[in-house]
């Protein structure tokens, strides 16, 4: 199963919506604790860093 969740402002430019990764102490709370669920889907998703050696790759590149 794949969670996801409103995008944030380093994803929203690529799409509005995005996966929603939780710790392990969440996924336990998410699959036994019946109010968890929308905890967890308001939960907001740390900003994505922009590296430089993050560019794009092809199958030239190999």
């Amino acid at each position: 199963m794949i969670l996801t969740t409103q995008a944030n402002a380093s994803m929203e430019p690529v799409h509005d919506r995005m996966p929603l990764i939780l710790e392990r102490e969440e996924a336990v709370a998410w699959l036994l604790e019946e109010d968890a669920a929308e905890d967890f889907l308001r939960k907001s998703p740390p900003l994505l860093e922009h590296r430089a050696e993050d560019g794009q790759m092809s199958l030239f590149d190999l």
